[in-house]
């Protein structure tokens, strides 16, 4: 079923995933929901956001297998510098009382990488194996 869904369906959803990132990651503090968690529980949280971002442009990524990977690769550094632009601008605006984190880059990366991956083999059914 994922890889029968429509292309500008696959956009949407992508889009949409994107947008909401944004949004969450630029809520002010005092509008998120004060919820207990455990220690570093946000960083499971980033290792998530960012890995469903990852997946989500992989199944909006159109093309042939061989440039399939091409197209991973630059959703792993899209994901990469996109959170890393999210970290810059809660460290720099002062209305969002939020910090900068390179522990929680670390996070976006993981997830970008695993889910990616994760990616690969799910919508890649005569996909080529990445080994050596």
């Amino acid at each position: 079923m994922l890889l029968t869904t429509p292309l500008w369906i696959r956009k949407t959803v992508s889009a949409a995933y994107v947008a909401a990132v944004t949004v969450l990651s630029l809520l002010p503090s005092r509008d998120l929901p004060d919820v207990p968690m455990f220690p570093h529980a946000d960083k499971v949280i980033h290792f998530f956001m960012y890995g469903f971002m990852a997946f989500f442009l992989c199944w909006a990524s159109p093309g042939k297998t061989a440039t399939r990977l091409i197209h991973y690769t630059g959703i792993i550094l899209f994901c990469t510098a996109y959170g890393m632009l999210m970290e810059f601008l809660q460290g720099t605006l002062a209305q969002l009382d939020r910090t900068f984190s390179w522990n929680d880059g670390a996070a976006n990366l993981a997830g970008a990488i695993v889910f990616t991956a994760a990616a690969w083999r799910i919508l890649n059914p005569n996909r080529p194996e990445l080994s050596a």
